[in-house]
């Protein structure tokens, strides 16, 4: 396998791309692209960005300038920029990716048969930050209903892209059935600032593309426009890296499956007219709550009568024949919106099948994990969906990656014989072990090997670990079924216990064992002196008599007492 990087404006690597006769302008289906973004700026949050007036009918800017002006006319609040939003598409989002990839919920690897394998695919997930990317993607497919990565090994580091599906266009399938590309194009226009002939600076407009195949990855960094609306734009300057692995490096994955189409299906799919309609209601009861709070003064006279300027507060009086009142709104209107919201809030989550408990009903509350189970079996049923569409993107990634690390091996030779190295650049394996005749911690340092093969598989831990209370009844259960006979290993009591105190289980059992031999030299140290003591290894009988009175009793310690 080669891998080189140059910079070319070869028109023969070009020949096999479908599109080079077509204006870049015009590859990226923009009807898709706009939909796509449209449904992200709802997780960004910024859906409402473009509109021009406040939610007081206030114009917003006027060309460059920002200007706060009454409009003209009456402005329909869906024209209008919520003045507080509920962002529930965020949340729904974000809490799913906790559930899928968040703390302790990654999953593991192993390659049955391969230990060097599994220890280099570790190494390799963490070297290339494969849980803080999985994280990135997805949330992006998570809001707009596809993710896509790619990867590649620069200088010998590996490397993991996430890419806005917005942008990315598969130009040929390799297997559609799966997702997997043969062909794709990235692409999209970006601002610069580029100097004139006399000097001054000004923005332009230039446009980035990218593009992978089974054998090339070519990266044009800066075309310009003019150049990017002819079929010509390919002969700008480009980066081209020879990969030849005979397949594209590009990873699709649907974010929930949908057999009609490309993409996937979003979190909140459909969900987005709903969500206008509940920030339009929030910021409308947080307008009448505002006004509440500052009510208006309303003088029961004509204006002819007072010629003085009003001041409100309590330094101030206005009397008048008639009197004044404050105009208030009613507060059952305020309080129907809220509970109306909260209602509309319940309804959105239900039908994105999120779960949100309030965490005042969890505290203190000790909810086992069965019971957490049932209240979030909706969203769980939809999390395993996940599992399985991002899982199989993590298995095909890292089983290409490191097919890739055993073709990119370097033959070295020493006093062993001939030896194969990875050229895939990662930190080496240490190891510690205890010198049988000396006691002494021996630490090897040693290059990590990509093995020979094997099936990668993922572990995916449980989405609620068991409580302590549910463990005590799982053991007292299993016991009594045993009829109390011990049903946990020593190892596998330590080990449950040594997240909690920070202890290394194979040091702990060393610690306990010769804390048992301590205690049984002391034990014959007292027996030697004729003094009975208590069986410490366990067993029928709890205590030793060797008071020498043939009395059957067990442990006469007033004997011993009387000794004494």
């Amino acid at each position: 396998m080669a891998i080189l990087a140059r910079f070319t404006n070869n028109s023969s690597i070009m020949s096999d791309v479908p599109v080079r006769k077509v204006a870049l302008t015009d590859i990226i289906d923009q009807s898709r692209s706009r939909d796509l973004l449209r449904r992200e700026s709802y997780y960004r949050c910024t859906q409402h960005k473009t509109k021009q007036y406040d939610f007081d009918g206030n114009i917003l800017k006027y060309g460059e300038e920002n200007v706060d002006i009454p409009a003209d006319g009456y402005i329909p609040m869906k024209r209008r920029r919520p003045s507080i939003r509920m962002d529930l598409p965020k949340v729904i989002v974000e809490r799913f990716t906790t559930l899928v990839f968040g703390h302790e919920h990654f999953p593991g690897f192993s390659v049955t048969g391969d230990a060097d394998a599994e220890d280099f695919i570790k190494a390799l997930a963490k070297a290339a930050k494969l849980p803080t990317k999985m994280v990135e993607a997805r949330n992006i497919g998570g809001a707009t209903g596809t993710a896509v990565l790619s990867w590649g090994f620069v200088e010998g580091k590996p490397l993991i892209d996430v890419h806005q599906p917005a942008f990315v266009e598969v130009l040929e399938w390799r297997d559609y059935d799966r997702r997997r590309p043969a062909k794709v194009l990235k692409s999209y226009p970006f601002e610069d600032r580029v100097w004139t002939n006399d000097g001054k600076p000004e923005k332009a407009t230039f446009y980035y593309a990218r593009y992978w195949d089974q054998n090339v990855d070519i990266t044009w960094h800066k075309i310009p426009e003019e150049l990017a609306k002819t079929p010509k734009w390919w002969t700008a300057e480009a980066t081209t890296v020879d990969h030849e692995t005979g397949y594209c490096p590009v990873y699709w994955i649907q974010n929930l499956p949908d057999s009609s189409s490309a993409d996937g299906v979003s979190d909140f799919e459909a969900q987005e007219d709903d969500c206008d309609a509940i920030d339009v209601q929030l910021s409308a009861t947080h307008k009448g709550t505002v006004a509440n709070v500052d009510p208006t003064l309303v003088i029961h006279d004509s204006q002819m009568n007072n010629e003085g300027v009003i001041h409100k507060g309590s330094e101030h009086a206005i009397y008048s024949e008639k009197g004044a009142a404050y105009l208030e709104l009613a507060g059952t209107a305020i309080e129907a919106s809220v509970r109306l919201l909260d209602r509309l809030r319940q309804y959105e989550l239900d039908k994105a099948s999120c779960v949100l408990l309030d965490p005042d009903d969890l505290t203190g509350s000790g909810i086992s994990a069965a019971a957490m189970r049932t209240r979030y079996a909706p969203m769980l049923a939809k999390a395993d969906l996940l599992r399985g569409q991002y899982g199989e993107a993590i298995v095909d990634i890292l089983d290409d990656m490191i097919t890739v690390a055993r073709q990119l091996r370097i033959v070295q030779t020493d006093e062993d014989g001939v030896k194969y190295w990875s050229a895939v650049r990662l930190p080496p394996r240490i190891t510690e072990d205890k010198d049988e005749e000396t006691g002494d911690v021996v630490v090897t340092v040693e290059e990590r090997s990509p093995g020979s093969g094997g099936q990668i598989e993922l572990a995916w831990p449980p989405y609620f670990a068991a409580t302590w209370e549910d463990r005590k009844e799982a053991v007292s259960s299993v016991k009594e079924g045993a009829g109390g006979q011990q049903v946990m290993s020593k190892r596998t009591a330590v080990a449950t216990l040594s997240p909690l105190f920070g202890t290394d289980v194979d040091g702990e059992l060393d610690a306990i064992e010769e804390d048992v031999e301590t205690m049984d030299r002391r034990a014959h140290g007292l027996l030697e002196r004729g003094a009975p003591v208590m069986n410490l290894q366990g067993g029928d009988n709890a205590a030793i008599d060797d008071d020498n009175d043939d009395d059957g009793d067990e442990g006469d310690f007033d004997d011993v007492a009387d000794r004494s």
